[in-house]
């Protein structure tokens, strides 16, 4: 009797021993961690990580280059921790994830982090060259800092018409990296842009509902204004560059005749000659198919024509893209977009 009893406490203390590990199996079952559990922890362990100013700091993703570059790529966005584990998902159920994104292809504008806070749920990338990368290395850390990605992207092959720094930034303008077709909405702006990023959500939900692209109207001297007084014309800007000695040089270069050309086969075509953008920025959502054919034909054109604003109007039609298109100076109201005075040399 007393050998049962002995056998008997000896089996319960071992199943009670055993109790922790069956209760951890099972929330394993029954809630797996997610990504952001991880990125959590992660972000915890690394807390005390600091970026230093030895410049870029190139990480393979086999293995970081020293530890150095382990902390700096670990402490990529500490002081945004909660974005960061946001990065790509809804703050709020429903919610669109949204992403912004800018490039500086040759290092025409200097770059730097002020102004360039991320809110949650807002993911941002920067996408430049490999000499660029060196050369702008304290601004690229400064967005680092913050949580940018920064991409770095091969140049282009250019043409007797336009640069290859141009092209390749006519491609990330208009061809969305394939980084961010996850996203629902995408903003990209010219790097000499800054924008009160917390707004984007409010924004989207005003003018995105049923929308695959936003642009803003660019105001010509009153000399060019179209009759109706609001928008400027391409066949006007033509006619004004074409008109001018500096212009032409400054603007066309060696494709003044692809541009007269163009501007024929707009009559021909009978383009009716809608709208004219400022594009230093513009949203658009990456599912959309017609605006990824009008921005692919965009960017073909762009070959032998360097100024998009040309091409642009004439392809969203084409496309049949469902814009809207905002007044300059709503658009940035609406989004707080400041010209700043980064430009170095024209790209």
């Amino acid at each position: 009797m007393m050998m049962m009893h002995s056998t008997c406490i000896w089996a319960c203390l071992a199943i009670l021993a055993s109790l922790p590990a069956l209760a951890i199996s099972a929330q394993q079952i029954m809630k797996p961690a997610s990504a952001s559990d991880e990125v959590l922890r992660s972000a915890e362990v690394w807390q005390g990580a600091l970026w230093t100013d030895s410049g870029n700091c190139e990480v393979d993703e086999a293995g970081p280059r020293n530890s150095q570059c382990l902390l700096q790529k670990k402490a990529e966005s500490l002081d945004t921790a909660s974005r960061k584990v946001l990065g790509g998902q809804r703050v709020h159920p429903g919610a669109p994830r949204i992403a912004v994104y800018m490039y500086n292809i040759g290092g025409y504008d200097s770059v730097s982090a002020t102004g360039r806070e991320l809110p949650p749920g807002i993911d941002g990338f920067f996408f430049t060259d490999a000499n660029s990368m060196h050369t702008m290395s304290k601004g690229i850390q400064g967005l680092r800092g913050l949580g940018w990605k920064i991409e770095a992207v091969k140049i282009l092959n250019g043409t007797k018409y336009v640069s290859p720094e141009r092209i390749t930034t006519k491609y990330l303008k208009f061809v969305c990296p394939e980084q961010l077709k996850k996203y629902d909405v995408v903003l990209t702006h010219d790097s000499n842009k800054q924008i009160h990023y917390a707004s984007l959500p409010a924004f989207v939900a005003s003018h995105m509902k049923d929308r695959d692209a936003i642009f803003m109207d660019w105001p010509p001297p009153d000399v060019l204004k179209s009759k109706d007084g609001l928008k400027s014309s391409v066949y006007d800007e033509i006619d004004w560059i074409l008109g001018s000695v500096s212009m032409r040089t400054l603007l066309l270069g060696a494709s003044q005749e692809n541009v007269i050309n163009w501007r024929a086969f707009l009559k021909a075509s009978k383009y009716p000659d809608r709208n004219y953008f400022n594009l230093g920025a513009f949203m658009f959502r990456p599912s959309s198919q017609a605006f990824a054919r009008c921005g692919r034909l965009v960017f073909q054109r762009t070959h032998t024509i360097p100024r998009d604003q040309f091409i642009l109007p004439w392809a969203l039609l084409q496309e049949h893209v469902n814009y809207e298109h905002l007044s300059q100076e709503d658009f940035s109201n609406a989004m707080g977009l400041k010209d700043l005075s980064t430009r170095l040399k024209r790209n």
